[in-house]
């Protein structure tokens, strides 16, 4: 007596995955590329709540930190293996130009404002007060000596050249 099955055999797939470029400044547009062998079928979580099916996707990293990615791949659904990639992907934050005035500060004469700095992760400073002058300090006192309706423009350069 003898008795005959088919039986599929799947191969053990092997996760393989790299990102390509550097850390950067948000938002951080980043290529992965999958190495996997042996494999059909990709999930790719790029620690920020966002996924993809995609065997070589492009993701955007809107906010600032560090992401691990992993990588999860099957062959049809059956076999599977996982990889956490060995660097996460670094998004440095980028600073966004914010600040207020005080008119007359205690102590200054009539026309002069106080401009206060309000944002966050800058190093780097470049105020331009309308009216030709600039100040790279933080949060400069500037006297206007005549009258008129001037645009105010704060640049800013966070840690690692972000702006």
């Amino acid at each position: 007596d003898s008795t005959k099955q088919e039986v599929t055999a799947y191969p053990q797939p092997v996760a393989g995955g790299e990102f390509q470029g550097d850390d950067g400044c948000q938002p951080l547009a980043v290529n992965f590329a999958n190495t996997a062998t042996d494999a059909n079928h990709y999930y790719w979580d790029f620690g920020d709540g966002n996924t993809s099916v995609e065997a070589n996707p492009s993701h955007l990293f809107e906010e600032a930190g560090l992401f691990a990615v992993s990588l999860v791949v099957s062959y049809d659904d059956v076999c599977f293996d996982t990889l956490q990639l060995s660097q996460p992907v670094e998004v440095y934050p980028t600073p966004v130009a914010t600040f207020e005035w005080v008119e007359n500060p205690a102590g200054e004469p009539v026309g002069t404002l106080q401009f206060l700095n309000l944002t966050d992760f800058a190093i780097s400073y470049f105020w331009d007060f309308g009216d030709g002058n600039t100040s790279t300090e933080e949060n400069p006192i500037h006297r206007y000596t005549e009258a008129g309706l001037r645009q105010i423009i704060l640049e800013v350069i966070g840690e690692n050249g972000c702006a």
